[in-house]
């Protein structure tokens, strides 16, 4: 069913956004939406992961495991409450923005030089407001997800544990966040998005690129880590211990640049910014259109924190956009002796 379609009466108008929200949460285009697709859409990194069952039980009115278009849209829009002019003032710009851009289409380039400065002029003005509308909006989430985190961490004595939890348990919608971007054999080539200051120092990145090259090797060929080592004798059972998390993406073929720029971006802006993140490699595989992402962090708390970050869930919903199906999550605590050796 199309935008247009879904769109036409007034009635259809207040709902097209939350068919809109259906669609791009149904990865797999199967007409529902799974547990897995569920989480990885609408997790915030705050709610546990009982909460969002048991929300997604409640929406699961038809008790089929999976949420229909009408389910959802039932739900929400029963629950909009002050929201309820918004949405509708959003469904009707959405509607309004389609109209405009074709009409400007069809008469824009016939126009004087003039008519041609006025649709510029109006343009850029409507962009200046709706930033502003958005830049209101995005202080209040802030606000509110900032008091969800204290109010969530003063009530268990930790961050929310969804996004682990639902890593551990299959879900496969996680998205977690990673420092740098680095080549290595058959990697993703990104230092032209890094500082100069990166730049300068090739060598030394390239040795640390190697490194984790070797590491990553031998976990997929599950081998020890240190040659002629089988096992270790350590002083305490409670040693300190650094995550790796292991994502596998399957990418559009048409959307894979636009998942490059946004990984870029993402890098750019946490590079120096989030030293908990230890080290992280990107691999693209060509032939499958697979994209497999390695992170170190320092502890797995560091990794819950940083979850529900604008940052992180920014890429996180691109990734959504990007993705044939919702990623898979793999995670493993490792004895931070390890990384120590493996720095030197």
């Amino acid at each position: 069913m199309s935008f247009q379609k879904d769109c036409h009466t007034k009635a259809d108008l207040d709902l097209c956004i939350f068919h809109d929200i259906f669609r791009r949460a149904d990865k797999n285009d199967d007409g529902a939406i799974s547990w897995a697709e569920f989480v990885c859409y609408f997790s915030d990194g705050i709610m546990t992961d009982d909460g969002m069952r048991a929300l997604f039980t409640e929406i699961d009115t038809h008790h089929t495991n999976n949420i229909d278009t009408q389910e959802l849209c039932s739900y929400f829009s029963s629950h909009l409450g002050a929201h309820a002019p918004v949405f509708k003032a959003a469904a009707t710009l959405c509607n309004a923005v389609s109209l405009s851009m074709k009409s400007l289409a069809e008469t824009h380039p016939a126009g004087s030089s003039a008519a041609q400065f006025i649709d510029r002029f109006l343009l850029r003005e409507i962009c200046a407001h709706l930033e502003a509308q958005h830049r209101v909006l995005r202080n209040a989430l802030d606000s509110l997800e900032s008091q969800g985190r204290a109010r969530a961490s003063a009530g268990t004595g930790e961050t929310p544990e969804l996004a682990a939890a639902a890593a551990a348990a299959n879900c496969q919608g996680v998205v977690l966040p990673y420092t740098r971007l680095m080549s290595a054999p058959s990697s993703m080539q990104v230092q032209d998005s890094m500082p100069q200051s990166q730049a300068d120092s090739a060598g030394r990145l390239q040795q640390e690129v190697q490194k984790l090259q070797r590491l990553v090797d031998r976990m997929e060929a599950n081998t020890s880590f240190f040659t002629g080592r089988s096992e270790e004798a350590v002083m305490e059972e409670e040693e300190p211990v650094i995550l790796v998390v292991r994502r596998r993406v399957t990418v559009q073929d048409e959307q894979l640049s636009r998942l490059r720029a946004a990984l870029k971006k993402y890098a750019a802006e946490l590079e120096g910014r989030v030293p908990q993140c230890l080290f992280l490699s990107v691999r693209v595989y060509r032939e499958t259109g697979g994209l497999v992402i390695y992170e170190f962090w320092e502890s797995l708390g560091s990794w819950r924190k940083f979850l529900p970050s604008p940052v992180s869930k920014e890429l996180r919903k691109c990734i959504v956009d990007c993705s044939e199906a919702p990623e898979s999550t793999e995670t493993l605590l490792l004895p931070s002796d390890w990384w120590k050796q493996l720095e030197h």
